[in-house]
């Protein structure tokens, strides 16, 4: 890392490259590109040599190559999703057209990310904030997430929702170190497997740490004590967890569930207790329906998901639960490595559709004559 000082590090071999995630706005997926690095990176990671004695940076790459290099990296900006930034501007009453970007992000991301925030309902046609988007501003998470936990409440399971945020806003709970650790995790991993899908499996992971640590899967956790901790530990080290980042979670659900409150929204739960009850899958799913709809995709040629949205196709991803039998799902996020992937996947039905976003679907652009098959039969 070179953001990091290692004692005793006094040797460094920079090979010249690095992986930077990127957003492409047109099929608005995310991939990590492997580019060069800029001289700015080129002079830091040199600097990790002799910084606590006298060392050395071996570079595999010519002075000329050297030269070439471009001065400074590419400012996030221009490659992540701005509908965030936006939103936070507009709360501030600032126009979008006019505002002094330090690097004002390309206009193709900005037209996508108003696009999205128009289909949830964030603004108007006037670029205008509506009710919903001053309280999807209140919360520290990606709209679509936003718009999740703030209709949760009318199928009753907002704490829930709030708890499968906390799973999806930290890095990747399970530890992965080498292809024997990995089959073991996995297997290890195997018994929060749920047939409905990632976000159900996430959610059942989250309530039996809950239920280690307090002794009842319907339990709060106020603070960090010793013993919390010990069981904590020893749960995630029987399930090949990150206990970091499984506590990381539960404080973030908690602090959704705060500003909820904060904001007169009800918070109510599902009794947690029966995993294989259709009721507690079926609300659950359709809350997170209410606002992931954008990400929805229908299978296509038996192998493959077609997005609605924008008719890009993709596979599930091998980490999902799912096998890609199923007729619509919705995603939490599109990958590109050396394949197109659909990461975080549950089972939705098309009738959830047909009553949460009948609007928006009425104004795609038909991209294929499945997706125009599939529509016609979905409006009826």
């Amino acid at each position: 890392s070179t953001q990091s000082t290692w004692d005793g590090v006094v040797y460094v071999v920079d090979c010249g490259f690095n992986k930077q995630k990127i957003y492409l706005p047109r099929p608005r997926v995310e991939t990590l590109l492997v580019s060069a690095i800029t001289k700015a990176s080129a002079i830091q990671r040199a600097g990790r040599a002799g910084r606590t004695a006298p060392g050395k940076c071996y570079r595999l790459y010519s002075k000329e190559a050297f030269n070439e290099l471009e001065e400074s990296p590419i400012p996030d900006i221009h490659r992540s999703n701005v509908s965030q930034v936006l939103l936070q501007l507009l709360r501030l009453g600032q126009s979008i057209r006019e505002f002094p970007f330090i690097d004002p992000p390309c206009v193709e991301t900005t037209i996508q990310a108003l696009h999205e925030l128009k289909i949830l309902g964030a603004i108007d046609d006037n670029l205008c904030l509506t009710n919903r988007g001053s309280q999807i501003c209140l919360l520290p998470i990606e709209p679509m997430l936003a718009v999740c936990l703030l209709e949760s409440h009318k199928d009753g399971c907002s704490e829930q929702i709030a708890a499968i945020i906390g799973m999806l806003s930290v890095p990747r709970i399970q530890v992965r170190s080498d292809r024997d650790s990995c089959n073991y995790s996995d297997r290890a991993l195997s018994i929060f497997k749920h047939r409905d899908g990632d976000h159900m499996t996430l959610l059942k992971i989250f309530n039996f740490y809950i239920k280690a640590c307090t002794g009842s899967l319907n339990g709060q956790i106020d603070r960090m004590t010793f013993e919390i901790e010990r069981r904590a530990k020893e749960f995630c080290k029987k399930h090949s967890l990150h206990d970091k980042y499984m506590w990381q979670a539960v404080c973030i659900q908690q602090q959704l569930l705060r500003n909820m409150s904060r904001m007169g929204i009800p918070t109510p739960t599902l009794e947690s207790t029966e995993y294989d009850n259709s009721g507690y899958s079926i609300s659950i799913r359709r809350a997170l329906c209410r606002g992931m709809f954008p990400k929805v995709a229908f299978t296509s040629e038996g192998i493959a998901y077609e997005s609605v949205f924008d008719g890009n196709i993709f596979r599930l991803h091998p980490s999902s639960v799912l096998k890609g039998l199923e007729e619509w799902i919705i995603a939490h996020e599109a990958v590109i490595t050396q394949r197109s992937y659909l990461r975080t996947c549950s089972i939705i039905s098309k009738e959830w559709l047909r009553e949460f976003a009948e609007g928006s679907l009425k104004q795609i652009v038909i991209q294929s004559d499945a997706l125009k098959e599939k529509l016609r039969f979905l409006m009826g």
